[in-house]
């Protein structure tokens, strides 16, 4: 069995620290990145990678509805984004590079929205950030 390097050390451990928030825009750079992989894969006629992207997309997009925050009423919209991209998944099979790249780019959007609803909320880290919550 190899070792893990550095790099998957130091990844499994940001995935570890990472707040809700931080993990969701992971997940939308996850689904980008594997929506340009399928788009690539098309391109070189890898048929089966090219799938195998689009399953991975499928799966982030479906983890984002299973857990969207339904009390607030911007869920509903990321829902219908959601939904939407879904139901095109049988089409991104047949190899339609430019319906793929449209997939990519409302993912991109929508990360872009998501960076924009979580920023308000800043990450702290550590015993001091406790202790100041605290009034320490």
């Amino acid at each position: 069995m190899a070792l893990p390097s550095a790099y998957e050390k130091y990844n499994n451990s940001k995935v570890l620290t990472a707040s809700p928030a931080e993990l969701t825009l992971m997940l939308y750079d996850g689904a980008i990145k594997f929506c340009n992989i399928a788009i690539m894969a098309i391109e070189e006629k890898n048929i089966e990678k090219a799938h195998n992207s689009i399953i991975r997309v499928q799966r982030i997009i479906e983890e984002f509805r299973a857990t969207l925050d339904r009390r607030y009423p911007v869920a509903a919209d990321f829902d219908r984004v959601y939904v939407y991209l879904l139901r095109r998944r049988p089409v991104l099979d047949m190899g339609d590079i430019m319906l793929l790249d449209s997939s990519c780019g409302m993912l991109g959007m929508d990360k872009r929205m998501g960076t924009f609803v979580y920023s308000p909320f800043p990450r702290k880290h550590g015993r001091k950030a406790e202790n100041a919550q605290r009034g320490c």
